[in-house]
């Protein structure tokens, strides 16, 4: 199974990525990173939109083969925290 990144939603200290294994998906696939997620990740305090948008960025083959593993056990969604 293969994801495609469709669409990516800043809000505020969650990025949302939407993903869809076909166009036009009926069920598309929601992995939510928050700001304590990368925190963690990156050793950084206060995390600002900016490193959301950074992290998410350097960090998207990893995000996509997470979500696709959540996928591929039928979840609809899943959140990094």
């Amino acid at each position: 199974m293969s994801l495609t990144l469709i669409a990516v939603a800043n809000r505020g200290d969650v990025i949302e990525l939407t993903y869809e294994e076909t166009v036009g998906d009926p069920h598309p696939f929601v992995l939510t990173v928050t700001s304590h997620h990368i925190s963690r990740q990156t050793s950084k305090l206060p995390i600002e939109a900016s490193d959301l948008e950074a992290y998410v960025l350097s960090h998207a083959t990893e995000l996509q083969g997470a979500a696709e593993t959540c996928k591929s056990k039928g979840l609809t969604a899943e959140v990094l925290q």
